[in-house]
């Protein structure tokens, strides 16, 4: 695991943040959680999201918060809220 000063600095964060600001398709985004999380699956179970598990970024609010998901195959919907900060270890690579 590659630690992150600034994840805003990072090359696939970057393009990222840019495709959501302008309304293009989001390019893949995968990182690694910090923490553990609780969310909830797509039947709507709690579900566990641990420390150091691979994620899927889907989405970033206008607030800043960021859909996370373990399903690499779903594009929207997040488990759980995370922020950058709670994540390192960012690529377009799973």
């Amino acid at each position: 695991m590659r630690f992150v000063e600034n994840a805003k600095s990072e090359p696939a964060v970057i393009a990222f943040i840019k495709a959501a600001e302008s309304d293009a398709a989001l390019p893949l985004l995968y990182a690694t959680l910090k923490r553990d999380f609780s969310g909830r699956d797509k039947s709507g179970a709690v579900k566990a999201l641990l420390k150091g598990q691979r994620v899927r970024v889907t989405d970033i609010s206008k607030f800043g918060d960021i859909g996370a998901t373990t399903d690499f195959t779903e594009a929207k919907r997040d488990e759980a809220r995370v922020t950058w900060a709670e994540m390192s270890d960012y690529s377009n690579k799973s």
